[in-house]
Order: structure tokens, then sequence, then C-alpha cells
């Protein structure tokens, strides 16, 4: 099933409309985007927040931050 993402036009370009809608949008294409596989999502270490685990396809781990602007 296609997923549908919240986003914006500001001056002519698009843009997702939170951080969260840009973490569904690459949590849900992963594997196709980064040739990733999912491990977790918000993962707390330390009191610090890793949007996103992976892990590559040599069996490193991968750790995504996210950030709009």
């Amino acid at each position: 099933m296609q997923q549908s993402y919240r986003l914006i036009k500001k001056q002519e370009q698009w843009h997702f409309a939170n951080e969260a809608e840009l973490e569904n949008f690459i949590w849900d294409n992963l594997k196709d985007i980064f040739n990733l596989t999912p491990l977790k999502r918000q993962h707390y270490i330390e009191s610090n927040i890793c949007d996103i685990l992976a892990i590559s396809k040599n069996k490193e781990l991968v750790i995504i931050e996210l950030k709009i602007w």
C-alpha cells in the first residue's frame, strides 16, 4: 500500500510538513533509498534520541539523525 506524506510548498519548493513526516518517509523507504534494513525508530541512548537505527548490508549499525529547515 502506498503511503501519503504531508508536504508544504515554500517559494516554489516542496518540503515535508515537519520532521515526523520526513522520518516516516525515510523509514518507509529506507531499503530503496539507502539499501538499509530498518531496525528501530526513536531509540534512547544515554538521554539522547536516535531518529532511525538501521543495519547495512555489511551488518554495520547506521544511525540516522534527521532535521528539517
